[in-house]
């Protein structure tokens, strides 16, 4: 899971910075990624839950001390462990998502900073 959430974090940035500059042209190229974000984030949203209650409490309380962290975490994997269809879902909307950006990458016409692979 955490590569999962890694690899959604680093293409979010690079997809929202090209989604940007993609929709100031007013092609209206962006919508199947638009979209297909839309159904990763809700497929997403029970370990994106786990991840922030956990940031937002580390940001209000300071670092958890080691053993609080690691029950934590034992717990997080539990709880994502037993229901894999979620992991499963979420994992085939992030790569949706992955391929939506792809394609509009290679399909929109440069422009500026706008690059492909």
């Amino acid at each position: 899971m955490p590569d999962l959430l890694a690899e959604d974090s680093a293409l979010y940035w690079e997809a929202d910075e090209f989604l940007a500059e993609v929709e100031d042209m007013n092609l209206g190229l962006e919508e199947a990624v638009n979209d297909a974000e839309l159904e990763k984030m809700e497929a997403c949203k029970a370990l994106y839950k786990a991840v922030e209650v956990r940031v937002v409490r580390e940001l209000h309380d300071g670092p958890l001390p080691f053993g609080e962290k690691f029950v934590y975490d034992a717990k997080l994997l539990v709880a994502l462990l037993v229901p894999l269809s979620r992991v499963e879902q979420c994992r085939a909307a992030f790569e949706t998502y992955r391929e939506e950006f792809e394609k509009l990458r290679a399909s929109a016409p440069l422009h500026d900073g706008l690059t492909r692979p």
